[in-house]
């Protein structure tokens, strides 16, 4: 189950940071043909996906600590 959770988080976690990158370098573009609504939605999808895989991550890894803080 580790695997299949550190797998969508790292996806999402890509797809998050090529949708920052590709929003920055095409700012303007965006602002021109008013898109900006359109790239906040997307933007708050992939950061609450982001944050979905991120906490069952952490669910998953929090047992693991206690064990060897014991």
């Amino acid at each position: 189950k580790m695997h299949h959770v550190q797998e969508n988080f790292q996806k999402s976690e890509a797809a998050y940071r090529v949708f920052l990158q590709e929003s920055l370098k095409n700012m303007e573009v965006v602002k021109a043909f008013s898109g900006e609504e359109e790239s906040e939605k997307k933007l708050e999808i992939l950061r609450d996906e982001r944050m979905r895989w991120t906490v069952k991550m952490r669910r998953l890894q929090t047992p693991k600590l206690i064990l060897k803080l014991e």
